[in-house]
């Protein structure tokens, strides 16, 4: 019991710092090849391109594997509807036309945000432990620490 504590409390850690990222508004420019962007759709946009990325789109993630003057060549990772629907990607590469984009942001992750989450699931994570046997993090809480339970 105490390793499954251990193991899904690592895994929440895993992906509550993973989700620490900020949107940033880019300067308009040529994007560099590699950086993760997000490129708000427009009306048309979503609609023009309901083919090749599904229905209803909002938004589409990923890093720009080639810039044109007239489109953004995009390793996609995630596309959001305008109802909310998260779809993962795995890289598949999608031709984004500028016209249909109406704002364009960098995704960069928030060292700040990310540390102040790491801290305060690690705490959850020894307090998790202490509660349930102290295996592993009871020299913190008092408790008896490592070992096996006999």
């Amino acid at each position: 019991m105490t390793r499954f504590i251990i193991i899904a409390s690592a895994t929440a850690l895993l992906f509550t710092t993973a989700s620490c990222y900020r949107l940033t508004p880019t300067d308009g420019g040529a994007p560099t090849v590699g950086r993760e962007l997000v490129l708000e759709l427009s009306e048309r946009g979503a609609i023009e391109l309901a083919p090749q990325l599904g229905v209803q789109l909002q938004s589409v993630t990923g890093r720009v594997a080639d810039f044109r003057d007239d489109a953004y060549q995009m390793a996609v990772t995630q596309t959001n509807s305008r109802g909310g629907v998260e779809t993962l990607w795995r890289g598949e590469q999608a031709s984004v036309p500028r016209a249909y984009v109406v704002r364009v942001a960098e995704r960069r992750l928030d060292r700040r945000r990310t540390w102040i989450v790491a801290g305060i699931s690690a705490v959850g994570v020894a307090i998790a432990g202490s509660a349930f046997g102290g295996s592993g993090f009871g020299p913190l809480f008092g408790g008896r620490g490592g070992g096996t339970r006999q």
